[in-house]
């Protein structure tokens, strides 16, 4: 009898401590839940924070003088021109005589990018020998600190996307020919470097706020490709305001068509500095996908600096 009533009074207790283990487990379950909640909260407050400037330039820039302007461009390059030196300028202002000769350039900035769902912040400096090849140095931030560094080349004829220190892309023509329609994009707002260049010229377009800027790119193996931009200008000022071209997105994607807003054109030398105005924001799109891969905001300009030293594979 003794023996039965010890085996209730176990099972009884048996009884008790299940909901108070079930509970327990809830609290703990409760407990991860908030935990992850605010990782997660923690590390979307960290993406919202502004990425800051990157370092400025040791260097201001240098005067190398200026370079004949062609006067058989199209109207509205020939407006763009003189945007670029002067700002705003009207439909009947005189067609420019000269223009700034820039060899070299350092430009800085700051933005997102999109990586699936995220919005990713980023500061980044390009290093360019303008016409020829380019460095972007990008970091990716995290309450506006450093975490990862990328690098998004074109050097030597060749392209090269790396993201803490590891290839993004297989090398290849089609990545060479996106390195370079990058770099030509980046470069159009400094004239001289396109008028020097014999492989480059400009076609008139579809009316006289539009034209064709027809590019020849030199491929590793000898041979060359003919690419091109489609580039509107703003009627109001002169400025350019977009530029359509096809280019590769990946290895097996095929040519897709690639789209770039230029907007809030403003003086971006430094302080006592010939004036040198460029794109205060700037949007990249692949049409297909329907909104904007990259956002950047342009913080500064310096021209005519060393940049051997940035452009080694």
């Amino acid at each position: 009898m003794e023996a039965l009533t010890t085996e209730i009074e176990q099972v009884r207790e048996g009884r008790a401590a299940a909901p108070r283990k079930a509970r327990s487990w809830r609290r703990r379950g409760l407990l991860a839940s908030a935990v992850l909640a605010g990782v997660v909260a923690l590390g979307w407050l960290g993406l919202r924070m502004p990425p800051g400037s990157p370092a400025a330039p040791a260097a201001g820039s240098a005067d190398r003088g200026t370079v004949a302007v062609p006067q058989d461009l199209p109207a509205p390059v020939l407006r763009f021109v003189a945007a670029v030196s002067a700002g705003s300028t009207p439909p009947d202002a005189p067609a420019p005589q000269t223009t700034p000769l820039y060899e070299t350039a350092i430009q800085q900035g700051h933005g997102t990018m999109k990586l699936g769902p995220l919005s990713l912040p980023f500061r980044v400096t390009i290093a360019s020998r303008l016409g020829e090849e380019r460095h972007s140095d990008m970091e990716l931030t995290w309450f506006g600190l450093g975490v990862v560094s990328g690098v998004d080349d074109y050097i030597g004829k060749r392209g090269r996307t790396q993201m803490a220190g590891r290839d993004l892309a297989e090398a290849g023509d089609y990545l060479n020919q996106g390195a370079y329609l990058a770099m030509k994009a980046e470069q159009i707002g400094f004239p001289s470097s396109w008028i020097l260049d014999p492989k480059v010229r400009w076609e008139p377009g579809a009316d006289d706020h539009h034209a064709r800027l027809v590019l020849t790119r030199e491929r590793l193996d000898g041979t060359t490709a003919e690419e091109y931009f489609d580039a509107g200008f703003d009627p109001a000022n002169g400025f350019l305001m977009t530029l359509d071209t096809m280019r590769h997105r990946s290895e097996d994607s095929g040519k897709r068509p690639w789209h770039v807003d230029l907007g809030d054109w403003r003086n971006l030398a430094g302080p006592g500095e010939r004036p040198l105005y460029g794109a205060g924001t700037i949007e990249v799109t692949w049409m297909d996908q329907g909104e904007p891969w990259l956002e950047q905001t342009a913080e500064r300009i310096v021209t005519n600096v060393p940049v051997d030293e940035q452009l080694v594979w």
